[in-house]
């Protein structure tokens, strides 16, 4: 595959094909990943230079649908996931872009000058990116161009009339680029027209300072003055040393690694050929002058012209400004007589002359606490010297007119469910370990020390000094031991090299630096947003500091401008966010605890946070849903904070409610373990709260009770307060989340009665009528919300209708208010419909939608769970042809769930891959990617969960009955209790099918038979996608005819419910593998168990 970015965008295959990728998005994206080779780009990054400002609501899913339709139109393989981010999968060489530099840096400027076909980056679109890379590549070419020019005239090796015509067009084109008039006037004086070029020179001389107020160069002037004098050799001096001068920089070879940077350094380096003046800027440890000077290293292409490192963090006075750049350009003999004899200004008209000759960059260090005397100087040096570039390094900008400002983020840092490998291709962690090993070389970053040095990463921010830090703590500590620390890291974090500047040796000297350079009305809302670990934004600074909200804008912005927050990327329609480092963070809460005013400052967040969630609450089931879902991501560990100090001070109300006023959004976002323990937490305090808020914060405990020992005694005593708190005074019957709250306790109270048709069990009349009244009721969403719960209960509890049109009402219900959400849940249980009833490609439509709808919600596991369904409903028809495809796009899904560290989310992909295996025939696969699984499957809190392990199990003991029944006798009978202890007839059912398999290994076809039977039943019906049932009814008809397996299948098809169940899915006596395989069903199709209601509710 060959990539061209010199003109028109074009891709072509290997046989010269042109090759379509897509839109605008599409193109961007291969574009960028083709500029990044050989290295991938960082999820983040790509993020930004897509969408800039305008990140989508879930940028991470907007990402992948992009990666996806590319990958649809180059090829499975052709758009790889690293550690290190998407990776684009050809060579270097493959792109003109990075062709074109190899050629020129080997001095072949003609063949470079040749890949050009018009435009860089034509046809890529807008994308954020394009301009800045478009303008950078621009400038490189007109570079390169020179030094054709200029080594055409050195070597004599041109034709004088098309030379001048060619620079005579560039002039016109480029009027102030002073390398390309000077070539002009040297090659007109070369071929005999001083006159000629004596014009060429006044006309570029009267440009400059009519237009730009400037004087041309000293180089420019030699030139002239070679003309004037008739000089047969008129090549500019630029390239020549100053007489007296030795190597023209100061830069001195680093002595540790750089780490985690590449990319940012050559966009650096490419800036400053486009810029004239790039500051990079970052809060104190951040790495701004390691990648300064490593930019610097590369961005001058002729080392004749020079380039300097200006060190200004000692300099204290604004006068001793000058004395620093001309120590820098070793100038320090002339300075000190200067100094003598009170002549500054031929100090700087020395450094003007030093800096004349060529292209220099000037490395200017540590400008922040003379930031604005720097501006002034650096405005003056760029205005007197038209080539000069200034690269410089601050925890604020300049402020200097044509400033191109950097802006340092961390290193990035691996998600917690990366391997050791895979975590040292993020930045963050590789600095760590490189380091840790310098100060104890016997360090190994395994599965053991993984955690800890993640842990580490995180909580420093990825901050590159106090990763230095840390890890010279590596001499005497672990890394579990420096991780358990990090509470107090001003004191743990002191070790720093004794050569480094001394607010570099501590990281509390770091941020006592900048806390000393802010006003006091900065330095009191620094100390202040200081609670807030999830960022801040305008309103809820203005709450905590009691000042107008504008005010408070202002006051962030130069907290921003200083690098103690850094703005958060959100919609243009939503609050400015910004987040504060975790570092500067903590020494703001230490401030605040000096100032004794800590219980003040929460006790104001407290109160922003209850009206906050109480104002977004309703809106979680309107058509503001996504908005309300991205301010409550934002602000989530700010609720948790403000949750977490009610808790402390047993403010029972104030508890209680927050708990019940976000509980619907940690609903939608599947964190149900998390809220119902904060539930637990809030309830437990002594007082009083309003009714509602109660009712539903005991709704949210029940939720999670499914992990405890005491379940059903819980249930009963949670149900009966509910019923209390119905009829308590102020309970608020119009609550929608109230009202569906006292369905649940209704249908929990009476059950499912079962009946005399077989696997038909009814909800009782309480329930019924509960359900009627809120169906009956005014709100939409409500009798929506009401329908959908009912009809997934009913097919929890194995009762199957071809009617889908409640479903259907209860879509549109949702679509009415606007509840994305809700669309996609009801979608998604009709794809179910549609798949038991063989309409596979309805249910696919069905998925799609929902997973569209999901992804605007931001739905992560939800949306893994339906992409590894879809993947499900592939597999049921495929073929040999389709094995690769089928791979690649769960390998995509394995990469995404793995991102997003949702291990849930892992639990069911790892299912899908041993079934892929499975079913594509590949046994030693699918043995293989079982015992990741099984090795993966631990207990989870998670809601959802059992039925999750019971399908883990499952598939993983299909694998097993090849070669081991013992073992998968063992592993269904434990799945089959999981499901059952959920009551999740579905999932018993596939159980059932699994047991089934299990019988027909050990010889019992008849009992097979009878298992798919009992299987259907308790499922309400067969299920024509379960592609393990299908294959096993085959090979039975085929071994026992007919009728015999009609007969048999029939005896299991018409058992009631606990009979169905005890035949399909056996959990023996004692437990999960305690005794044989065997049933307690009689041949007449009896039960054991005559109660057959009350062993279902069990």
């Amino acid at each position: 595959m060959q990539v061209r970015l010199l003109g028109p965008f074009e891709i072509t295959d290997g046989d010269g094909r042109s090759i379509d990728v897509g839109g605008p998005r599409n193109r961007a994206l291969v574009a960028r990943l083709a500029l990044a080779l050989p290295h991938a780009v960082a999820i983040e990054t790509l993020i930004d230079d897509l969408w800039g400002t305008e990140i989508p609501q879930h940028a991470h899913n907007a990402l992948q649908s992009v990666v996806s339709r590319t990958r649809a139109r180059l090829g499975d393989g052709a758009i790889t996931v690293t550690a290190g981010g998407y990776r684009l999968t050809c060579e270097s060489t493959d792109v003109d872009v990075h062709r074109f530099t190899r050629l020129a840096g080997q001095g072949r400027s003609r063949d470079a000058l040749a890949l050009w076909r018009g435009d860089a980056l034509d046809g890529i679109g807008d994308a954020p990116y394009v301009a800045t890379s478009a303008a950078g590549l621009d400038e490189r070419r007109l570079a390169v161009l020179e030094d054709r020019v200029e080594s055409d005239l050195g070597s004599g090796d041109y034709e004088v009339g098309g030379l001048v015509t060619e620079l005579r067009a560039l002039v016109a084109a480029h009027p102030y680029r002073e390398r390309l008039a000077v070539s002009l006037v040297r090659a007109l004086a070369a071929s005999g027209r001083q006159a000629d070029a004596l014009a060429a020179y006044e006309q570029m001389r009267s440009r400059l300072a009519d237009d730009l107020g400037l004087d041309p160069s000293l180089a420019a002037q030699q030139v002239q003055a070679a003309v004037l004098r008739g000089d047969a050799d008129v090549a500019a001096p630029r390239r020549a040393a100053l007489a007296g001068e030795g190597v023209r920089t100061n830069l001195r070879p680093a002595l540790t690694s750089f780490v985690g940077r590449d990319d940012l350094v050559e966009h650096v380096r490419a800036l400053c050929s486009a810029r004239r003046l790039v500051t990079v800027v970052g809060p104190g440890g951040a790495g701004k002058t390691r990648l300064a000077t490593e930019a610097a290293s590369g961005a001058v292409p002729d080392p004749a012209d020079g380039a300097w490192l200006v060190e200004l963090a000692s300099v204290t006075d604004p006068d001793q400004l000058l004395d620093a750049i001309v120590a820098a350009l070793g100038l320090r003999d002339v300075a000190a007589i200067e100094r003598g004899s009170d002549q500054r200004p031929t100090a700087r008209r020395r450094v003007v002359e030093t800096l004349a000759a060529g292209r220099p960059l000037l490395v200017v260090d540590n400008c922040e606490h003379l930031v604005a005397d720097v501006a002034v100087l650096v405005e003056d040096l760029l205005r007197d010297l038209p080539g000069l570039t200034v690269l410089a390094t601050s925890r604020e900008p300049l402020a200097v007119p044509a400033e191109t400002v950097v802006s340092l983020g961390p290193l990035a840092v691996a998600p917690g469910g990366a391997t050791p490998d895979e975590a040292l291709g993020y930045g963050a962690v590789d600095l760590f370990v490189q380091r840790a090993r310098a100060a104890a070389p016997s360090f190994v970053l395994d599965a053991a020390a993984l955690p800890a040095v993640l842990e580490i990463c995180r909580r420093l921010d990825g901050q590159p000094l106090a990763l230095e830090l840390a890890a010279a703590r590596l001499r005497t500590l672990t890394p579990q031991q420096v991780a358990a620390r990090l509470g107090d890291r001003f004191r743990l974090l002191t070790g720093g090299s004794r050569t480094a500047l001394p607010r570099h040796r501590t990281l509390r000297a770091v941020v006592e630096w900048s806390w000393d350079l802010l006003s006091d009305a900065e330095r009191d809302l620094a100390e202040r947003v200081a609670v807030l670990p999830g960022g801040v934004t305008a309103s809820a600074a203005a709450a905590l500091a009691v000042i107008d909200e504008a005010d408070a804008l202002d006051l962030l912005g130069a907290l921003v401008d200083k690098s103690l927050l850094v703005p958060v990327p959100a919609p243009d329609d939503t609050e400015p966010r910004f987040r504060m480092l975790e570092t500067i963070r903590e020494y703001g809460q230490d401030r605040l605890a000096d100032r004794r005013i800590g219980d003040e400052v929460r006790g104001r967040h407290l109160a922003y946070a209850l009206q906050l969630a109480r104002a977004l609450e309703p809106t979680l089931r309107t058509r503001d849903q996504v908005a309300a879902l991205a301010t409550l991501d934002a602000e989530r560990n700010n609720l948790v904070a403000a949750l977490r100090y009610a808790v402390e001070r047993t403010d029972r109300i104030s508890a209680v409610r927050l708990v019940a006023d976000i509980g619907w959004y940690y609903s939608l976002r599947g964190d149900h373990a998390e809220i119902s323990d904060w539930a637990r937490r809030a309830l437990a305090l002594d007082g009083d709260a309003d009714p509602t808020s109660e009712s539903l914060c005991l709704a949210l405990r029940v939720v999670g009770l499914h992990d405890d020992p005491d379940r059903k005694e819980s249930l009963a005593a949670s149900a009966a307060r509910l019923r209390e708190l119905r009829e308590a005074d102020g309970f608020d019957r119009d609550h929608p989340l109230a009202a569906l709250v006292q369905v649940g306790v209704d249908v929990f109270a009476e059950g499912f009665a079962d009946t005399a048709t077989p696997g038909r069990p009814q909800l009782g009349e309480a329930a019924s009528a509960s359900i009627a009244a809120a169906v009956g009721s005014g709100d939409p969403w409500l009798r929506s919300a009401v329908r959908f719960i009912e009809l997934s209960w009913y097919d929890n509890a194995g009762v199957v209708s071809d009617d889908v049109t409640e479903l259907l009402d209860a879509i549109g219900g949702f679509r009415e208010v606007g509840d994305r959400w809700g669309q996609a849940m009801a979608a998604s249980v009709l794809a179910v419909s549609c798949e038991r009833r063989g309409r596979l490609d309805e249910a696919r439509r069905w998925i799609d939608d929902a997973i569209a709808l999901l992804v605007e919600v931001g739905a992560v596991d939800d949306v893994l769970q339906l992409r590894t369904r879809r993947l499900g409903l592939d597999l049921v028809a495929a073929g040999p042809e389709d094995t690769d495809r089928l791979r690649a796009e769960l390998a995509t899904i394995a990469a995404d769930a793995r991102h997003q560290g949702r291990p849930d989310a892992a639990r069911y992909v790892g299912v899908a891959e041993v079934d892929l295996e499975r079913r594509l025939g590949d046994t030693e696969a699918a043995e293989r990617a079982a015992a990741r699984l099984l090795e993966a499957l631990g207990p989870s809190r998670m809601p959802g969960a059992p039925q999750v392990r019971a399908i883990a199990l499952l598939s993983t003991a299909l694998v097993l009955l090849r070669r081991d029944p013992a073992a998968a006798r063992t592993q269904l009978a434990e799945a089959a209790a999981a499901a059952r202890d959920v009551r999740d007839m579905p999932v018993v059912a596939m159980v059932g099918v699994g047991h089934a398999w299990l019988a027909e290994r050990l010889g019992d076809d008849v009992l097979a038979a009878r298992r798919l039977g009992a299987a259907d039943a308790v499922r309400g019906g067969p299920d024509a996608a379960n592609r393990d049932a299908s294959d096993l009814e085959q090979r039975l008809r085929a071994r026992m005819g007919d009728a015999a397996y009609d007969t048999a299948y029939g005896t299991g098809r018409a058992l009631r419910r606990t009979a169905a169940l005890a035949l399909a899915s056996p959990v023996p006596a004692d437990g999960p593998g305690a005794g044989p395989d065997r049933t307690e069903v009689d041949e007449a199709g009896g039960a054991a168990d005559p109660t057959d209601a009350q062993a279902f509710r069990r």
